[in-house]
């Protein structure tokens, strides 16, 4: 599946003229994509967030009022309810970095997988070659 993929790339090109890109346009396209997916997707998610989980919010409020009992029984409740509010805050920001910086990540892990791959195939072509100068030689 893979051969074909590449002999029907290979055919387009030709038809098209397209040369293949370089690696320096590939990273200077590659880096301007991780830019515009940081700076466009970390201003939708870090601009409209705000404290869903503190103590400030409306959710602690309502549980912090539904809490009863003695002192020490109140401060359990409101302390658990603040603890479990600021560890979903914590899974909540995790998440939102994830989306932030994952794509750009795996962007930069695909880019140093083609450009290996262009080295080694280089790198075999220039073998070759030079097996061939010498067997001429010879």
């Amino acid at each position: 599946m893979a051969n074909y993929v590449q002999t029907v790339w290979r055919q387009l090109r030709v038809e098209i003229g397209a040369r293949p890109l370089g690696l320096p346009a590939l990273k200077s396209i590659m880096i301007v994509i991780a830019t515009l997916w940081i700076g466009g997707v970390g201003w939708i998610q870090i601009s409209g967030s705000r404290d869903e989980y503190g103590i400030g919010s409306s959710a602690y409020r309502r549980v912090s009022e539904a809490c009863s009992g003695r002192f020490a029984k109140r401060y359990k409740c409101k302390s658990s309810a603040l603890i479990s509010g600021e560890n979903q805050a914590f899974i909540d920001w995790s998440l939102k970095l994830a989306i932030i910086f994952v794509p750009p990540l795996g962007l930069s892990i695909v880019y140093g997988h083609i450009s290996r791959l262009r080295e080694e195939r280089e790198a075999e072509e220039a073998r070759r070659r030079i097996r061939a100068r010498r067997r001429r030689t010879v």
